[in-house]
């Protein structure tokens, strides 16, 4: 009987060792090689992170997502009602046009999502809402050819057009 109890106690802290090699691995190099070969092969900005961050905003905030060009990335406003678990949400817009020619919500806070290189949008984002807030960068392991500024807009000062 000691003999089992030995062998099982053997057996479950090997197994314990085996699972705890095994995760580390994953996480620690599969993953994060996983992850940077997907980034260098998608050929776009990282709108899940967008998503994530667009979670944390207010309720109500109205979420724009600037961008040169289409992308094929699964819709990420449903992942943003799925973690919020609310059908109160603003869906987001992904602005393709002149953001001049766009007829902006004033009813409710912004959050402008702008790549980094797009240096003309930031200004003239500073320069319609002079009370907009710093710009906030992902606190993910994110290039800056990956991710997105945020700008945040309070309804106080987004003023008619």
């Amino acid at each position: 009987a000691r003999r089992a109890a030995a062998a099982w106690t053997l057996g479950g802290a090997l197994t314990a060792v085996f699972a705890l090699v095994n995760a580390d691995y994953y996480f620690n190099s599969q993953l994060p090689d996983l992850r940077a070969e997907f980034r260098a092969n998608v050929g776009f900005r990282d709108l899940y992170d967008v998503g994530l961050r667009g979670a944390r905003l207010p309720l109500g905030t109205q979420v724009i997502v600037v961008e040169d060009r289409p992308s094929s990335v699964p819709d990420v406003a449903d992942m943003l009602a799925f973690l919020q678990s609310s059908q109160h949400r603003h869906p987001f817009m992904i602005s393709l046009i002149d953001l001049r020619e766009m007829d902006l919500p004033q009813d409710r806070d912004l959050a402008f999502f702008v790549p980094p290189s797009q240096a003309n949008i930031l200004t003239y984002l500073f320069r319609r809402f002079p009370q907009a807030n710093p710009p906030a960068y992902t606190t993910s392991d994110l290039t800056p050819s990956e991710e997105y500024v945020l700008i945040t807009i309070p309804q106080q000062s987004n003023p008619a057009s």
